[in-house]
């Protein structure tokens, strides 16, 4: 599975995002052909610049309301978006994604949109997450909530190498609630879940039965698929 990272800028050519990169970390990032380097770890990553999208503004609608007028026209009149692709998932190599990301908005990134998830960051927005102190924000990050006709489900926790999940048949805030929760406990505390099993939150009576499944809300979808599977909530009545 590709994790895919997007960057808007205002980068119009390769040349310009070089040596903008190169005047923000001294020469920390190579940058050549479609392979960017960290000099000092020698940690790399796919990247390809692309010609700007005005898809973005869509893409960064939610963001946008959150942030200053001159952030809102930078989206809007990007030059090129950027993006990255690496295949190294999960909680501990995300730092190397976060190391490239950071890089690319100290050299004139708008913002960050993870392609296998929609959640999407202005730039200020994301520097001012403290993801060493704050491990829900980590989650939600990257992690989205999305409503279908019959389940409200995760998308995004591929991003981690874990399986997302699902839940019927529940008011929408409580099913919000129990599913962040869930991806909480599953993200940090690392349980071994089997099928069958029965899960609860601390201060809730209600019961739900876990079905490991295959991802059969987005199937074989290359972004928002997850290989992992989902599990389904079931609640016991």
């Amino acid at each position: 599975m590709d994790l895919i990272v997007c960057i808007p800028g205002p980068w119009q050519s390769h040349a310009e995002l070089i040596a903008a990169l190169t005047r923000v970390t001294e020469g920390g990032y190579l940058f050549a052909g479609r392979i960017l380097m960290a000099m000092q770890s020698n940690e790399t990553i796919e990247a390809e610049l692309c010609p700007a999208d005005p898809r973005m503004q869509v893409a960064f609608a939610v963001p946008r309301l959150k942030g200053d007028a001159s952030a809102v026209a930078a989206i809007s009149n990007h030059r090129g978006v950027l993006y990255l692709t690496t295949r190294e998932t999960g909680l501990d190599r995300l730092h190397v994604l976060h190391a490239f990301i950071n890089a690319c908005l100290a050299a004139g990134g708008l913002g960050v949109k993870f392609e296998n998830s929609g959640t999407a960051h202005l730039t200020d927005e994301w520097h001012g997450m403290q993801f060493h102190q704050d491990r829900l924000g980590l989650l939600r990050a990257h992690v989205m909530l999305v409503t279908s006709e019959s389940h409200l489900f995760s998308c995004g926790m591929h991003i981690f190498a874990l399986r997302d999940c699902a839940v019927a048949g529940l008011p929408s805030g409580a099913a919000g609630y129990l599913l962040t929760e869930f991806n909480h406990y599953h993200l940090f505390e690392g349980p071994t879940f089997r099928d069958g099993q029965t899960f609860g939150l601390p201060d809730d009576p209600a019961r739900y039965r876990l079905r490991l499944r295959d991802d059969f809300l987005y199937g074989d979808d290359q972004h928002f698929g997850n290989p992992h599977g989902r599990i389904e909530l079931v609640p016991i009545t």
